[in-house]
Formats: C-alpha cells, structure tokens, sequence
C-alpha cells in the first residue's frame, strides 16, 4: 500500500505525502470545473464569449502576481499557515464559482482561487524540501507534479459523467444531451 512505502520510502515524507494528497484532490475539482466553465459562462449565464477570455486573463494575471509575492513571504512567515491560506482560498473560489448567479461572481471565485494556488505555491514546495537531501529531491520532484497529471483525467472523467446526467441543478441541459 501507499501508506506502507510511506513509511519505508526516505524520500516519501510526511509533508510530501500530504502536500501530494491535497494537490490531487485540489487539481482532481479544478479539472472538474474549468473543462465545463466557459460553456457554463455563455450557455448557462448567457455571457459573452469575451467574458470567458476576461475571467481566464484576470484569474491567471492574479495567479503570476500573487506568485512573485509568495517566495518572499514563505521566507518570511511560517509555511504551513500560507499553505493552509492558499488551499483554503482554492476551495473558496471554487464554491463562489459553483453558487455564482452571473459572470461577474464567477470572475470573483476564479481570481480567489488563483490567488490561492499563488499564496501556497512557493511555500509549498520549500515546505516538501525540509528535511531532503538533494538527491532524494529528484523523486520528491517527480512524486508530486505525477499526483497532479492523475487528477487530470480523474477530473475530466467527474465532469464528463456529470454533464451526461445533465449538468446538475444549476447546470441544466449543457447541450449534451441531445447526442443521446
């Protein structure tokens, strides 16, 4: 089992164990959700197709900004509340998005979630690093970017199968149905 090389594995430390958990899980609902967000933005809240542009470029603009401040803070300030603040502000965005009843909230959560993932980014990583060797960073390197390419399919697959059942209470009819 996982747990049981966990234990036996020098490179496979707690904090990289739980950082890789979270990461997964965090990636598995983001490629759950961003798949479908541009049709859920003109289909289902009628915005226009430009909006879908606006959001993704002011969500990614706050996630390269937030990054260039989050190396100096992770050096300054404890990690792991950063860490906690930038997986807790992911979430949030999430739901903001998920309860959204227009563009501009879905814009809101977006940019809430990539300020999330650059507060925890750095942090994250000098977090994983304590207490490796050098060489040992290799495999610590390979471990956790793995978990995230896995969450990829596992989130398509979620959002695919969710769709097909008509996109859920506020989804409606995604459109897909009529392929039926």
């Amino acid at each position: 089992m996982i747990v049981h090389a966990a234990k036996n594995s020098s490179w496979l430390t707690r904090n990289v164990w739980v950082l890789s958990a979270v990461s997964f899980l965090q990636d598995t609902a983001s490629e759950l959700l961003y798949p479908l967000l541009p049709i859920y933005l003109t289909a289902v809240l009628g915005a226009p197709p430009a909006v879908v542009g606006a959001v993704e470029g002011a969500a990614e603009g706050a996630a390269s900004l937030t990054k260039v401040a989050a190396g100096p803070l992770g050096d300054r300030f404890a990690r792991r509340p950063l860490i906690t603040a930038g997986y807790g502000m992911a979430a949030l965005g999430k739901v903001i998005v998920a309860v959204a009843g227009g563009w501009p909230g879905v814009l809101t959560g977006r940019v809430v979630d990539r300020v999330g993932k650059g507060v925890r980014g750095a942090p994250r990583d000098n977090r994983q690093r304590k207490g490796l060797l050098q060489t040992l960073l290799i495999c610590r390197r390979q471990f956790q970017p793995n978990g995230d390419r896995i969450a990829f399919p596992a989130g398509v697959d979620e959002a695919c199968v969710i769709a097909a059942q008509g996109g859920g209470e506020r989804g409606g009819d995604l459109g897909l149905r009529d392929a039926e």
